[in-house]
């Protein structure tokens, strides 16, 4: 389940996620972010997905292309961070290449996929164990 609350501030838009981005629930965030787009002006959009518990290929690909269209991201924790700073850096070479279409999955998925196994192994060395069930259920599939 997701829930998504847009917040309005005199300096920002923010648009709150919480819960699953996982493909049911993605269209609801796209329209979300649509909305804040023509409602926004010229302030800045924050997707605020400190509140997330996990991202599936499509909601990474839904986030990428916010990404090319301007939005600003709040994550939580080291995983989330690496895997926004991943989607930064696919969103910075389609900009480049001149590649974007709005809802194409994410071209290097399994290359990711391959970067988040091995970061969530290192982590669970480095801290003993897991830090959440996705990295339990990637970690048994190794």
């Amino acid at each position: 389940m997701l829930k998504i609350t847009v917040l309005d501030s005199g300096l920002e838009r923010r648009v709150m996620v919480e819960g699953k981005l996982t493909e049911p629930s993605v269209s609801e965030l796209e329209a979300a972010w649509n909305q804040a787009r023509q409602a926004g002006g010229s302030r800045p959009i924050v997707v605020d997905l400190r509140g997330v518990t996990a991202i599936d290929l499509k909601g990474e690909a839904a986030l990428e292309t916010m990404i090319a269209e301007g939005a600003h991201l709040a994550v939580k924790g080291l995983y989330c961070e690496y895997v926004v700073g991943q989607l930064i850096n696919r969103a910075r070479r389609k900009r480049m290449h001149g590649r974007h279409h709005c809802g194409d999955p994410p071209d290097d998925s399994s290359s990711t996929e391959k970067s988040r196994q091995r970061a969530g192994r290192q982590r669970s060395q480095d801290s003993g164990g897991p830090r959440s069930a996705e990295e339990e259920r990637q970690r048994n599939e190794n």
